[in-house]
């Protein structure tokens, strides 16, 4: 197991670097195109369910803070 993580390790970049690379480009060319952005009425809409959702989690003062309700939190604070 450890010779063939160090082969992977070693061989990553050949092996996956042009998928890397396609991906991370579709990425920017769709995330740059005007039809693909939200609108004003969308991003609204997802900022006022981020914080109402935020605000029940952190309002709840019973609530037993296990790993999955701290995942949640960030999550929504990440976007």
């Amino acid at each position: 197991m450890d010779k063939f993580t160090e082969v992977l390790g070693l061989n990553y970049n050949f092996s996956f670097g042009d998928t890397i690379y396609r991906i991370n480009k579709n990425r920017e060319v769709k995330l740059h195109r005007p039809a693909e952005m939200l609108s004003d009425a969308d991003i609204a809409a997802l900022c006022a369910y981020t914080v109402a959702q935020m605000a029940k989690l952190l309002e709840d003062k019973y609530l037993h803070w296990m790993a999955h309700k701290f995942v949640q939190l960030c999550d929504l604070a990440v976007g």
